[in-house]
């Protein structure tokens, strides 16, 4: 992990974050923040994969997309016609960081959503507690860090897994005496939140957030694995090989209708379970790439943290010394 997600990088009273004079995307729902962003995708007409005629089709009908970055995440835009509503609306974006010719090539949750192109990671928002990150189990660090090898091969079964992290490894104390287990932990979570310290929903760790027909989401490099975005390297382990160079991020956005309560697509009577997409048709040479200019400095600003007054104020309240 890197100083983003590693909790150990992050001690202080004084932070550093991406971004000048302040955050880029404070996930507030404003458009300010979104002036800068590339225009992915757009739909000029109401056209959908499959309507329910249920009345919350236009929460499901997918307008826009907007994708930017900064030296320590990549942030996506999404905007649909209708009001949000996670109760009739998931959505799941597939990025392929590497290569067309690798990654999963299904999607999951009876969707039945063969792809033109291989993902490694799969973005799935259904709703303020259940919004997470997969990776393609071939390209999982966790899972494939014992077998020397951590690159995404070809696959269509849709085998899409958790991302996890071992923080520690199992051992032994030095007297031989006691025996500490590994740790592990989940990193697939995204949490709801604005970054805003005087917004309602702050959560300085917040992932996400969505507002009237907007959702935005960011992303750290490092959980995206990349090794440095600023000369676009990402992992690939392979015989003495750690990284390589990609040329940018493939991006693809689709919409469902939940069964219920449940995870799943609800069955639409065609051969896919879904009900928009971008692209609107699942051509391999119309789906669009984000890409970006490498940097050498990192642009970046300071603040004092919430402790920091907490702190002064401990320290102001310590009785002076009597002799």
């Amino acid at each position: 992990m890197d100083k983003t997600e590693d909790a150990e990088e992050n001690y202080g009273l004084l932070g550093a974050y991406p971004g000048y004079p302040r955050k880029k995307v404070r996930l507030i729902g404003s458009e300010e923040d979104w002036r800068e962003g590339t225009l992915l995708y757009e739909k000029s007409e109401d056209r959908m994969v499959f309507q329910f005629n249920d009345g919350f089709d236009e929460t499901r009908l997918l307008k826009r997309v907007r994708v930017q970055h900064d030296e320590g995440f990549l942030y996506l835009l999404i905007e649909t016609k209708g009001r949000i509503d996670f109760s009739k609306a998931h959505y799941l974006i597939g990025l392929d960081t590497l290569s067309p010719e690798r990654g999963e090539f299904r999607l999951p949750l009876n969707t039945n959503v063969a792809l033109p192109i291989g993902i490694e990671f799969l973005i799935h928002l259904a709703g303020k507690d259940r919004s997470r990150i997969l990776i393609c189990k071939d390209y999982d660090k966790y899972l494939n860090s014992e077998r020397g090898e951590i690159r995404p091969l070809v696959a269509d079964q849709g085998e899409w897994v958790l991302i996890q992290h071992r923080s520690n490894i199992r051992r032994l104390s030095k007297d031989g005496k006691r025996f500490f287990p590994s740790r592990v932990h989940c990193l697939s979570r995204l949490r709801y939140g604005s970054l805003e310290p005087k917004h309602p929903s702050y959560d300085s760790l917040a992932d996400f957030y969505f507002i009237a027909n907007r959702m935005e989401i960011q992303i750290p490099w490092s959980l995206l694995q990349f090794t440095d975005p600023s000369s676009r390297r990402v992992l690939w382990k392979e015989k003495g090989q750690w990284w390589k160079k990609t040329d940018g991020i493939h991006l693809l956005l689709f919409s469902y209708r939940p069964e219920g309560d449940r995870l799943v697509a609800k069955k639409t009577g065609l051969s896919v379970n879904i009900t928009d997409s971008f692209p609107s048709t699942l051509k391999r040479e119309e789906i669009r790439k984000y890409s970006w200019e490498g940097w050498d400095t990192p642009v970046y600003h300071t603040y004092l943290k919430e402790s920091y007054s907490l702190y002064q104020k401990a320290l102001r309240n310590i009785p002076e010394r009597i002799e």
